[in-house]
Order: C-alpha cells, then structure tokens, then sequence
C-alpha cells in the first residue's frame, strides 16, 4: 500500500517540490492550497505523470474555523481516491509573508504571521490526529559555531491501534535517516520524566540522558 502525504501550500515554491519530491520516492501526495487552484492542478497533473496520484484541495491555514470543513473533505478524497481512512504524513509547509519594515509592521500583520505559522499548524494538527496514522514532528535547528544541524523530534505519536509493533522504532529510525541526509550531528527531544514507557522506548533507541534532553549522537566518531 502506498504512502500518503498531505503537504500544506504545496501549489508553489518549496511546497511543490516537496511534494514531487515524495511522488519521485514513490508516494501518494495531497496537495493544498490557498487561491492558486490553478497552480495546485498543474502540480496535481505533475505527480500523476510520475505514476502516482494526488488531489487538490483549498485550505486557508490561517483560519482555523475551516478546519472542520477541511477534514470532511479529507476525509472524502481519502474515500474515494485511496479507499482508505487515513493518511501517512503531515508536511506543514505554508508560509505567509509580509514585506514591511519591522518599524511599520502593524498588529494585524504580526496576527496574521501568527496564525499561519504558529496557531494554525498547532490547531491544524490538532484536528488532523483522528486521521493520521501515525506522527512524526521534526525541526532542524543550525548550528551557527559548529558544523552540521541539530534535529530536534517535536512530536511523535503512534495511534493505540498500531502499538506495540514496531512502528515507533521505524518513525524514529526515519527521522535518523533524514537527521544523516541533513548532516546533522545529533537528534535530542524533550521527554519529561513521568512518561516512563516513552524513556523506555528511546533508551531502546539507543538514546542517552542530558540534564535538559535525551539525545542521540550521529558523530559515528564518538
């Protein structure tokens, strides 16, 4: 069964070639976006001569009263076009972006920054849980006085359903394999300490105790 990612203001830019990347791998990719429908169906019809298949649909990832409608409409073209109940990867790739001197920025632009880039990845998110399989978050954090990024793991989370067979172990051994590709020296994460079947699971990985984080060397030197 194939994969299936949803790639959030995918019609352009960096999100389009995200997501001809994923079909170039061999995924399925949906494809969102904001006013540029037209746009969206050329990167449609560009995946599909790949061999795989996509769909468009609309989102406004700054407004979160429309995510309800969202999902139903996921929930549709999941239906129709994969058979399936579910997808296999978020990229939350839409950006908003106000050209204004930080002098002259008005309260309305820093609000609408904020809710494409924060409150609307965060809630969006949020409402998609029911629909993902399983969830990996990743960030990458550069290293200013040092060779190589830091990959940070925000968020992962494996659905009751699945637990217990591997699936965890193959999200965190993904998110190294991106880390190595990203030249990155080491792989940390917030755990808190109440959560001991988590701590068991990235000592299983092979992760190791800071006073701030665990953490996972990728200096094969070390």
């Amino acid at each position: 069964m194939s994969k299936i990612a949803l790639v959030t203001g995918s019609s352009r830019g960096l999100g389009r070639n995200t997501a001809l990347s994923i079909a170039r791998q061999g995924g399925d990719v949906i494809v969102t976006y904001h006013n540029r429908a037209d746009d969206a169906e050329r990167v449609v019809a560009e995946i599909e001569a790949l061999g795989r298949k996509a769909v468009a649909l609309q989102l406004d990832t700054g407004t979160t009263a429309g995510f309800p409608d969202f999902v139903e409409r996921l929930r549709a073209v999941l239906d129709s076009t994969w058979q399936r109940q579910s997808f296999d990867h978020l990229v939350n790739n839409a950006g908003h972006g106000d050209a204004a001197p930080f002098a002259e920025t008005t309260e309305a632009q820093f609000d609408t920054l904020l809710n494409v880039h924060l409150k609307g990845v965060f809630f969006l998110t949020q409402a998609l849980l029911p629909l993902l399989a399983d969830v990996i978050s990743l960030h990458f954090i550069p290293q200013l006085a040092l060779n190589g990024d830091i990959c940070r793991i925000s968020y992962l989370c494996v659905s009751e359903r699945a637990r217990g067979r591997g699936v965890g172990a193959l999200l965190e051994e993904h998110a190294e394999s991106l880390a190595r590709q990203r030249g990155c020296d080491r792989i940390e994460l917030h755990c808190h300490e109440r959560r001991t079947d988590a701590h068991r699971f990235y000592h299983r990985q092979q992760y190791l105790e800071s006073p701030k984080y665990l953490y996972k060397s990728l200096d094969d030197a070390n």
